[in-house]
């Protein structure tokens, strides 16, 4: 791996940090310029929120970056504790929070809470979504391509967004490296075809579940759809016979029922 290259990068968000890290890493001889329209992590105040990093690619992301040790002394973790309920409150399922669980900021949260009851609900802000169609393609243009959201753009339901983009990096720095190779008979323009080609599986990937997680959540069967449509994901995406049995329509009638026998008992016992 003894050429030279240049790369451009356009933008540093998570994909295209995660990209310069990993080919500085690289022991390829590559030149990287990152263009990015703030002067610093400072510039603005507001810099977005938490991220669901998953255990893979997002985590293994981090650590191929060598910032492992670092990311754990201030990463945050959230989502101990989840509730689904029906419009009626009807608790159809409680994940975590057990009775031994305790906050260190519990305490905190009436103060916090008398601050928020002063909003006014008529100045809040309301942003438009987008989202690109479900498959979206294009052309290949000579030794460039798009990662992250450019290509793949679609509403945050699905909790998959960062994690897309850091396996975009990963995957377009191993076939970069490779291109450099000169054992390999692999172009570098030939190298970002293929990562693109790659990229638009994964992407395709994210939207159609974005798309059902979207219905699940907002469609006509929520919360019910929220279960049969996890369940289903998952019997669909795991090799287990057992879970692909769970994913089954008389396993998914029978979770419906259930749950649906659960808020007609808590109907009934607020009507009656």
């Amino acid at each position: 791996m003894t050429t030279l290259i240049s790369i451009a990068i356009i933008g540093a968000g998570r994909a295209s940090l995660t990209l310069t890290r990993l080919l500085h890493l690289s022991k390829a001889n590559i030149e990287i310029t990152v263009y990015e329209l703030d002067a610093s992590e400072h510039s603005r105040s507001d810099q977005g929120g938490s991220l669901d990093l998953h255990t893979n690619p997002g985590f293994t992301a981090i650590k191929k970056c060598g910032l492992w040790n670092a990311f754990s002394d201030c990463a945050c973790c959230t989502g101990g504790e989840k509730r689904i309920a029906d419009k009626n409150a009807t608790a159809l399922a409680h994940v975590g929070g057990g009775k031994k669980g305790t906050s260190i900021v519990r305490k905190l949260i009436d103060e916090v809470l008398g601050f928020f009851r002063q909003g006014d609900l008529t100045t809040l802000t309301l942003r438009t979504l987008y989202e690109l169609t479900v498959g979206t393609k294009w052309e290949h243009k000579e030794e460039s391509t798009l990662i992250r959201d450019a290509p793949s753009l679609a509403t945050p339901f699905s909790e998959e967004g960062v994690n897309k983009a850091m396996e975009d990096a990963m995957g377009l720095v191993k076939l970069i490296e490779k291109s450099l190779d000169v054992k390999k008979d692999l172009s570098v323009d030939r190298a970002v075809m293929l990562s693109a080609q790659s990229l638009f599986i994964r992407s395709e990937r994210l939207q159609r579940g974005m798309m059902l997680d979207k219905e699940n959540v907002f469609g006509h069967g929520v919360p019910i759809a929220i279960f049969t449509g996890l369940t289903d994901v998952s019997a669909e995406e795991s090799s287990s016979s057992l879970v692909k049995a769970v994913g089954t329509a008389p396993v998914l009638a029978l979770v419906h029922g259930m749950l649906w026998t659960s808020i007609l008992i808590d109907w009934a016992v607020r009507k009656f």
